[in-house]
């Protein structure tokens, strides 16, 4: 099997996203580290909905599983961007590539309440003549046009990025979040080169490192959740990291995804052994398989 130069490690809450082959000290001090809010949803056919919305398309016969959810609290985690000068909240996806927002001229019908992006707000800002359409889901639809402006992730600035200005927002009337700041692997329809591959080429972070703390409320109702950039907070996990290399597939390509060996509850296998696994943070559930999903 080919070595990507992109490589994933998960644990049960925290996951790590090296994008380089140097995986050496990984663990140094000199990382940022982003704060991420949870979406407190109260509503578990939102989460179903959601759910449909950006997996329906992608596994068609696939039954959705909440595992870890009893009290609706640890649903779906976001953060903080700055757009020309202009603050949203985001959702830090792994599962899909590009970066949307919404555009002021987005009516409440299509984008709610949301924070809009306004360009005459932004002395940066620069117009494209090129429209965008993204499909996460049979039905769930973002269009709109496209710009570029100053992004500012945790105070990294990178200039001159493309982002999606959302005009139709499928997921606005469930989705808590102004937009989308896609992380998965490079091959995006809208920013291409993406924010975290700009930033990497500035080369002001020791590592190409994307690593995920997701605390849980029903384990700790303080637990904080962040992301790191450029390293690992090492009190985040206990015991060594594993590394696991993407598979190199084309069904959905660009995705973090790894070859899964078994999945066992209670030390019992319960199907899924030597099938595949894809990693996205946009949603903290299981999709499994039916004959999985049924087991008894």
């Amino acid at each position: 099997m080919k070595k990507f130069l992109w490589s994933l490690i998960s644990f049960i809450t925290f996951i790590v996203f090296i994008t380089s082959s140097d995986v050496a000290s990984i663990s140094d001090s000199n990382y940022l580290t982003i704060e991420l809010f949870k979406r407190e949803t109260n509503s578990p056919e939102k989460q179903r909905a959601l759910l449909t919305l950006k997996y329906s398309k992608l596994f068609r016969r696939d039954v959705f599983i909440p595992l870890v959810n009893e009290i609706n609290l640890d649903f779906s985690y976001y953060g903080l961007i700055t757009i020309g000068g202009q603050n949203f909240t985001v959702d830090y996806d792994t599962g899909s590539p590009d970066l949307w927002v919404p555009g002021i001229q987005c009516n409440s019908s299509q984008c709610g309440t949301h924070n809009k992006f306004d360009p005459v707000k932004s002395s940066t800002f620069v117009p494209s003549q090129k429209n965008f359409i993204l499909s996460y889901g049979t039905g769930t639809v973002i269009s709109g046009y496209e710009g570029q402006d100053v992004v500012i992730l945790n105070g990294i600035s990178v200039t001159n990025l493309t982002f999606g200005i959302a005009l139709v927002d499928g997921f606005n009337t469930i989705y808590e979040e102004d937009g989308i700041l896609g992380l998965s692997r490079q091959i995006g329809q809208v920013s291409n080169p993406g924010l975290i591959q700009k930033i990497k080429g500035k080369k002001v972070l020791n590592h190409t490192i994307i690593a995920f703390h997701f605390g849980r409320y029903k384990l700790k109702a303080t637990d904080k959740s962040f992301m790191n950039l450029g390293g690992i907070d090492v009190s985040a996990y206990i015991g060594n990291i594993v590394y696991n290399n993407l598979i190199n597939q084309t069904r959905h390509p660009g995705t973090w995804m790894i070859s899964l060996h078994d999945i066992q509850v209670d030390g019992i296998s319960i199907g899924g052994i030597n099938s595949s696994a894809l990693i996205d943070t946009g949603r903290l559930y299981f999709i499994l398989y039916k004959n999985v999903a049924l087991f008894q």
